[in-house]
């Protein structure tokens, strides 16, 4: 899966049948959630910055409201939403491509020869 950027709600889009390549909104089911993955890391992210930035006394430079503001100018929040809300809007928000196959109809050859398969299973 390759997270691509922050753009809105979509349903999933086929853009190749061949590859069963799709882009659509990051899984967020209870098996597979990606969402709440990347909005663990993107917090992780904040508080290392504003570490960082006491260190060498300066004021952090990310602003997840000014962030989610300016992309989703339509969607005001309320001034007492936290951050944690905020992350999880971006991260619902996102869009990502990735691949949609079982072993039976994998594209392009098997584990062993189909270049888009990072990992081999066995």
């Amino acid at each position: 899966m390759v997270v691509l950027n922050i753009f809105g709600k979509i349903e999933p889009i086929c853009i190749s049948n061949k590859l069963k390549l799709y882009i659509s909104n990051l899984p967020n089911e209870e098996s597979n959630n990606w969402n709440k993955g990347l909005v663990d890391e993107m917090r992780a992210a904040v508080k290392m910055n504003i570490i960082e930035s006491e260190k060498l006394g300066m004021k952090p430079n990310i602003d997840i409201r000014e962030i989610y503001s300016r992309r989703f100018p339509q969607i005001p929040l309320f001034d007492d939403t936290t951050e944690d809300v905020y992350l999880k809007k971006i991260a619902d928000n996102m869009i990502c491509l990735y691949f949609d196959y079982s072993y039976q109809d994998m594209p392009l050859g098997d584990w062993d020869t189909n270049c888009f398969v990072i990992e081999r299973r066995i």
